[in-house]
């Protein structure tokens, strides 16, 4: 035993622990495949699913009717732009025929001319003729705009029924509900109707009208203008 452990430990024939290498490719593609772990199979076909199911679901949301939807808009924007030039239009236009009036009314009181004060009651009259082409040309854009904005899923606070209902609350549907509550199908053959001739301006314009040949019948028989 001792000859055999002092042989062991004095002579050279004692084998070092053995020690483990790092076997190494001499390719730096073998050392790429052995420094990066390999993902399972099984996970790998989880994560090209995910993928694709995602891929799938956000060409879903964004692909389907963007050009429809892009020229629909920009058909909405050109009514809605058309619209306010109308009525923008149609405002400076009676603003110029009223001050017009005034002035008519003034210069005939100051002159007692019983011809001008005559002339001066032509001027609602013609308001009226505007505002009934206005309204005219106005009804179809709203019928449009009603269309464009159910095609555009646009239900809730819709401009097209609120301009209906406000601007021109004489616009009657052939239905007896509001706007809002129809569906597509009924928007989709609604058609407004006017009824201007007997609505709030209508009635106004009447009676200024009314008034203005009142002042000129009374300037020949009551105050004696001269007629030119």
């Amino acid at each position: 035993m001792r000859a055999r452990m002092s042989g062991g430990v004095g002579g050279g024939g004692a084998t070092p622990p053995p020690t483990r290498s790092l076997e190494t490719s001499a390719s730096p593609a073998g050392l790429t495949a052995r420094a990066r772990p390999q993902a399972r199979p099984g996970t790998r076909a989880a994560s090209l699913s995910a993928h694709a199911e995602s891929f799938a679901m956000l060409s879903f949301m964004v692909v389907p009717e963007t050009p429809d939807n892009e020229s629909l808009r920009t058909e909405l924007q050109e009514a809605l732009i058309t619209y306010r030039q109308w009525s923008s239009q149609l405002i400076q236009v009676t603003g110029i025929i009223g001050t017009a009036n005034v002035v008519l009314l003034s210069y005939g009181f100051s002159q007692r001319l019983a011809a001008i004060l005559l002339v001066a009651s032509g001027a609602p009259v013609l308001i009226l003729v505007i505002y009934m082409v206005t309204d005219s040309l106005a009804s179809p854009l709203i019928n449009l705009v009603l269309k464009i904005e159910r095609k555009l899923m646009i239900r809730e606070d819709s401009l097209g029924a609120t301009l209906a209902q406000t601007y021109f609350g004489t616009l009657i549907p052939t239905v007896d509900r509001n706007i809002e509550d129809l569906n597509d199908e009924e928007v989709r053959h609604l058609s407004l109707k006017l009824k201007t001739r007997w609505s709030t301006i209508p009635i106004i314009l009447y009676a200024a009208t009314a008034v203005q040949v009142g002042l000129f019948v009374l300037s020949l028989t009551v105050f004696h203008y001269q007629f030119m």
